[in-house]
């Protein structure tokens, strides 16, 4: 097989899980395509890639260079997916469909709600378009500098969705969140498309308060579910589309044992390690 078939685009990409999950949906060979902006165009130009994804900063970058894009794409204004034949240039969405996965896994129901949407670039124009579709009743967008500014979020502490769209909260930064969600009297669910770590800050005090919750981990599978599809030009069942979530979930998630000297914690972990198959690490 060539090299550079397929992959994603993207400025910073060492923490992706993508090349794990197309592992799971495509035998081909899935790279990691790190470029600075001033080398977009020249990288588009190889004749050997077939397809690749695109993810931040460079959603809206590629869209110049597309020779056609999709009405759901033109829509939300940005691209993830760009796929090469004879020369022209392909752009899509599947970040689209990737968010209406995630919701459903959470259980969230969207329609008739009002929802707040943190942050403005790329991934938020692509959750607005998707609550949109969903019958959203209201859709706040709050940013640093759009109308409704993070500093004025607690004034519309009626709503009843809040996601998250921006990387506040990321491995390897700090463990904080943009709101306090005690302040919202009527607030009923949380998404964050955040999904490294499992379990953020938003995530977590979601889960102290009850509500639902969900990471952006779903979303992550979702659209690639469908970008392979695109690539391949083949239908994935749904069914595959869960079993390849199971697997990610399952191994995102760790195991801590706390307990004295002695306890049998380093027995317990070796076993459960065999059993889970993941590495153990001790802290002393």
């Amino acid at each position: 097989m060539k090299v550079n078939e397929y992959g994603l685009l993207g400025a910073h990409l060492s923490y992706s899980f993508s090349p794990e999950i197309h592992g799971y949906f495509a035998d081909y060979k899935y790279e990691l395509f790190e470029k600075e902006e001033g080398e977009i165009e020249e990288f588009l130009k190889d004749k050997n890639l077939k397809a690749i994804n695109v993810t931040i900063p460079y959603k809206k970058t590629v869209m110049k260079y597309c020779n056609e894009i999709s009405d759901i794409a033109k829509r939300i204004d940005a691209v993830n997916v760009v796929k090469f034949s004879k020369g022209q240039l392909y752009g899509d969405n599947t970040d689209y469909y990737g968010v209406k996965y995630m919701l459903s896994k959470g259980k969230i129901t969207i329609k008739n709600k009002r929802v707040a949407i943190l942050g403005d670039g790329a991934t938020s124009q692509t959750v607005r378009v998707a609550l949109e579709d969903l019958g959203a009743k209201e859709i706040l967008i709050i940013s640093r500098k759009g109308n409704i500014k993070f500093s004025d979020l607690e004034k519309y502490n009626f709503v009843e969705v809040i996601i998250n769209c921006t990387p506040v909260g990321m491995y390897p930064g700090e463990a904080k969140s943009l709101v306090n969600l005690n302040n919202f009297i009527n607030i009923e669910a949380v998404a964050d498309v955040v999904y490294n770590p499992a379990r953020t800050a938003l995530i977590l005090q979601g889960e102290k308060l009850g509500i639902k919750t969900i990471n952006g981990l779903p979303m992550l599978v979702g659209q690639a579910k469908q970008a392979v599809e695109i690539f391949l030009n083949k239908k994935i069942e749904n069914s595959k589309l869960d079993k390849v979530y199971e697997k990610i979930y399952r191994s995102t998630h760790n195991i801590i044992l706390i307990g004295m000297p002695g306890s049998g914690k380093s027995s317990i972990g070796e076993k459960s390690c065999t059993k889970v198959r993941k590495r153990i690490y001790r802290h002393r």
